[in-house]
């Protein structure tokens, strides 16, 4: 895979991160006002994705397999 590739795809993770924490986040405000429990959550997601991401970039992917993660990445966004 070509390093441009696989840097859109680390982009892409970290670009859909804040997304992700505040669709998270904004669902468990409903359960928890306060705040704390949202919070918590979305510093783990931030960990997490940080790591996936830097993960990712150290991996090489066959192109069916780049295929597979940029479909996957994706439909998370979107759902």
């Amino acid at each position: 895979m070509k390093k441009s590739t696989k840097r859109k795809i680390r982009d892409g993770l970290l670009n859909s991160k804040g997304v992700i924490e505040t669709v998270v986040g904004g669902s468990l405000n409903l359960l928890d006002p306060t705040g704390i429990i949202p919070e918590g959550v979305k510093k783990g997601i931030d960990i997490a994705i940080n790591y996936i991401a830097n993960e990712f970039d150290t991996r090489v992917l066959s192109e069916i397999e780049s295929d597979r993660v940029k479909d996957v990445m994706v439909t998370a966004v979107k759902k």
